[in-house]
């Protein structure tokens, strides 16, 4: 389950693939009837970007403050 400023994504089990994955926001629930896959691998690709973009920006804090990022200097 994946949740998201108020909105939750339950992925269809593995073990019924038959299955629907559900959005649900406020008590309402969304089957995803035939967009489910679509959507995991929608969320996937969003994951890694994001993944990739903390990865990134703290390379680029470490770069700006010298590696000194959360001690104390003296100027």
């Amino acid at each position: 389950m994946l949740s998201k400023g108020g909105w939750t994504f339950t992925p269809r089990p593995a073990s019924t693939p038959d299955a629907n994955a559900f959005l649900c926001y406020r008590g309402n629930h969304i089957e995803l009837l035939h967009s489910s896959t679509v959507f995991e691998g929608f969320l996937a690709e969003m994951s890694e970007i994001q993944d990739e973009f903390e990865r990134l920006w703290s390379e680029s804090v470490v770069a700006r403050t010298g590696g000194w990022m959360g001690q104390s200097r003296r100027v």
